[in-house]
């Protein structure tokens, strides 16, 4: 954000490690996002969010998330 790339990660992986769940895209939520797409990290912090959505839907007895 603001042209900070390692801080915009950095934020958005505080977020996620403290359980922020967003759409099934963080970007579909956050559009301006949509430059870190494609970024290794930013995948990987992707892939973690999924995976905490589908822990917390698999308690509620729900199929898991597609993207």
């Amino acid at each position: 954000m603001a042209g900070d790339l390692e801080g915009s990660l950095d934020y958005l992986d505080r977020a996620i490690s403290g359980g922020l769940i967003t759409s099934i895209r963080i970007t579909q939520g956050a559009p301006y996002l949509e430059t870190l797409e494609g970024d290794p990290r930013f995948e990987a912090i992707q892939a973690r969010m999924v995976e905490h959505l589908d822990s917390e839907r698999a308690k509620l007895g729900l199929e898991p998330a597609t993207i």
